[in-house]
């Protein structure tokens, strides 16, 4: 099937899939916009576009501890979860166009790690505005690195967990605080969260990535909905554009449904 037949497919598919509806083709909902991006969406998400890890290191434990603490690592081929419960789409991937239905590898342990666990330096904020779990989301973080993943906390030590303050507005003043799994137990029985939210209206990617390289982290997780997701996006292109040695891990939450993709909440 050329491109050309592709796109024509797929505009047959968008138009019966309004008639059906019964929905106007200038509607903008969320589930409008996504149901728009089904042209292009197999050239972003594909096994392909799943980045390998790139080091030969083993997935690691704590020591007199077995790998069931982490579960079977998710293989990024065949362990994938369908983006859509929606039974038009998917018959549209297997019937007309002949593919597998859009796909996202599935959360969970990889076989083998990037980082070194023990040393690995990791920051943490929560951005826009509240929703339920935000404080849990930040403890699970600090215990999985540390008490699972063996990372190593102290002043002789080079392994760190910063958590921003404000979201992005507290990356942008290098404001955060020191976590470990001392300070974080507990935090999943209290609302909002901890660290604190925001929204840096200032946007400013470069002065962010600058306070990450200045504390030398290798991975910055993102709890945010759909504006922080964004940011994040622009953050890791920007890292990605420099050639740095970061990940940008996100973890969606919202109260407004307004993450794609995410139709239910």
């Amino acid at each position: 099937m050329t491109d050309t037949e592709r796109a024509e497919k797929c505009e047959q598919f968008k138009k019966k899939y309004f008639e059906r509806m019964a929905l106007p083709t200038n509607l903008t909902s969320e589930r409008m916009i996504s149901i728009e991006n089904l042209c292009k969406l197999h050239e972003l998400v594909n096994p392909q576009m799943i980045p390998r890890a790139r080091s030969s290191q083993l997935v690691k434990v704590l020591p007199d501890e077995g790998q069931t603490i982490l579960g079977r690592f998710r293989h990024p081929e065949f362990d994938r979860k369908c983006i859509t419960d929606d039974m038009d789409i998917i018959r549209f991937y297997k019937e007309d166009l002949g593919e597998e239905p859009p796909s996202f590898v599935e959360a969970g342990p990889r076989k083998n790690l990037y980082y070194e666990p023990e040393t690995v330096r990791v920051a943490i904020l929560t951005s826009g505005g509240i929703a339920p779990g935000l404080n849990t989301v930040i403890e699970s973080i600090v215990k999985r690195h540390v008490e699972v993943y063996g990372l190593r906390l102290g002043p002789l030590v080079p392994g760190r967990i910063l958590g921003f303050y404000d979201g992005f507005i507290g990356l942008w003043e290098n404001s955060y605080e020191q976590l470990n799994p001392e300070k974080v137990n507990g935090w999943c029985r209290f609302g909002g969260s901890k660290l604190g939210v925001g929204r840096d209206e200032r946007r400013d990617v470069s002065k962010w990535l600058d306070v990450l390289k200045m504390n030398d982290i290798d991975i910055l997780y993102v709890i945010g909905c759909n504006g922080s997701l964004t940011a994040a996006w622009e953050l890791a292109k920007a890292a990605e554009r420099e050639e740095l040695n970061l990940s940008i891990g996100v973890v969606p939450k919202t109260m407004d449904n307004d993450v794609l993709w995410v139709w239910s909440s």
